[in-house]
């Protein structure tokens, strides 16, 4: 019997714990309705028991927790904690003998104390001395699905991670649970439970939903598949650095913003300008008037005594080129001759010279 029990122990060997754990198990009741188990606190504050748990030896090695712990324990009490019957081992064995089994304490998965015992154990009296109460917790204001206040006041279609964006206007916080986006085709995507502080933003991040490039359409869902915000954006505005927000009630593409209060501006693209054409100049052509000719006058000669005698008419006016000579016109006419002749006579005076010497 020694031997087999010796070979138990050493196959099955338990973890070690603490020498001085803040908490001791110091009794326990495995052959009870219910069953128990006695902790003490070994130190001068209140132990919170919260992420703390009581196993068995089976559970232990399943290292799962078979009695969730809650609480508290003021300095130098003793607490019990109860489970149903069957949790612990209790009847003793005529073939082996004593029974046997492990009781773990842990807190947040690290093994604080263990009291490992042979021999099922009837006791109806734990020591419950402790006096540690937990402060009581305030209520939380969050409201669940409200039916009015939430909309959806951004979204991001363009990039890989999609996203939109929730904003709650109510005074108080709110959990979304079970709301849906959808597109265009009554697609829809769950969005987990969303909690949003009162006059604040959420976002839910998605993928491979909306239509990058093309036009599409937002719907946001509550948990009665009631619409509460949608717009259908339209295409041809792929562009990283904007995303579509609603500003001052209306829907327009604007600076990114997510998480935060919208931009005031929307993006007004650029206008193309209409071309201008440039009027053809006129060309004004400017006749310049041909200058007009004044008629020289005709050099009238003198006739002869020889010429005036042939010719008995008495001549006292000149006829030139049909027009009436005066005699002022012929004196002024024969000034040109006279000097024509008078330099032929200087030209030819030289000629007239020699031949005289000669």
């Amino acid at each position: 019997m020694l031997i087999i029990l010796l070979i138990f122990f050493l196959t099955f060997s338990h973890p070690t714990f603490a020498t001085n754990p803040t908490v001791q198990i110091t009794d326990f009741s495995s052959d009870s309705s219910p069953e128990w188990v006695e902790l003490f606190n070994n130190t001068n504050e209140n132990i919170y028991l919260d992420g703390w748990s009581l196993r068995d030896y089976t559970d232990n090695s399943k290292n799962k927790d078979s009695l969730l712990l809650n609480g508290c324990i003021a300095p130098g009490s003793y607490q019990a904690f109860y489970e149903d019957s069957s949790w612990l081992n209790s009847s003793v064995s005529t073939t082996i003998k004593p029974n046997f089994d492990i009781i773990y304490l842990y807190e947040k998965g690290i093994l604080i104390d263990s009291l490992p015992y042979t021999e099922g154990r009837n006791n109806s009296s734990p020591k419950n001395t402790n006096t540690c109460l937990l402060p009581t917790p305030t209520p939380d204001p969050t409201v669940i699905n409200p039916t009015s206040g939430i909309s959806l006041t951004e979204f991001m279609p363009y990039s890989s991670i999609e996203w939109v964006e929730i904003y709650n206007q109510n005074d108080f916080k709110v959990k979304l649970v079970g709301w849906q986006v959808g597109d265009n085709s009554s697609v829809t995507k769950n969005i987990p439970e969303l909690i949003i502080d009162a006059k604040s933003f959420n976002t839910f991040d998605f993928s491979t939903f909306l239509n990058n490039n093309d036009a599409d359409k937002v719907v946001l869902y509550d948990n009665n598949k009631k619409i509460i915000s949608s717009y259908e954006y339209h295409g041809g505005a792929y562009d990283l650095e904007m995303s579509w927000s609603l500003i001052n009630n209306s829907w327009c593409r604007a600076e990114i913003t997510k998480g935060q209060t919208n931009d005031d501006n929307c993006f007004t693209p650029p206008t193309t300008p209409t071309p201008t054409s440039t009027p053809i100049p006129t060309l004004t052509l400017t006749l310049t008037p041909t200058p007009t000719l004044t008629p020289i006058s005709s050099i009238t000669l003198t006739p002869t005594s020889e010429e005036i005698t042939n010719n008995p008419t008495p001549v006292s006016e000149s006829m030139v080129l049909g027009e009436t000579t005066t005699g002022s016109d012929i004196k002024n006419n024969f000034l040109p001759l006279i000097l024509i002749i008078g330099g032929g006579i200087l030209l030819l005076s030289p000629l007239i010279i020699t031949k005289i010497k000669k």
